[in-house]
């Protein structure tokens, strides 16, 4: 990862903040976020991953976060 990336930061969210669903503002308190910065000669990129692990026991509870995971994804113009 080091070859690809100039920063790799992964951050613990003890409730720094929080991220809200576009549908109700439902808000989300990933677990962690892990920074990325690519650079080029040019331009630098940066990436924000939101990590939110769980274990079998909330998959049905928490499956709305794991939805609106994706629709950030989806959101994200290429």
């Amino acid at each position: 990862m080091r070859k690809e990336y100039s920063e790799v930061y992964l951050l613990r969210n003890a409730s720094l903040f929080k991220i809200y669903r576009f549908l109700d503002g439902k808000a989300m308190e990933p677990d962690f976020v892990l920074f990325l910065k690519k650079e080029d000669s040019d331009e630098i990129e940066q990436y924000q991953l939101f990590i939110e692990p769980n274990g079998e026991h909330l998959i049905k509870t928490d499956q709305w976060k794991e939805d609106f995971l994706k629709e950030i994804e989806e959101k994200i113009p290429d």
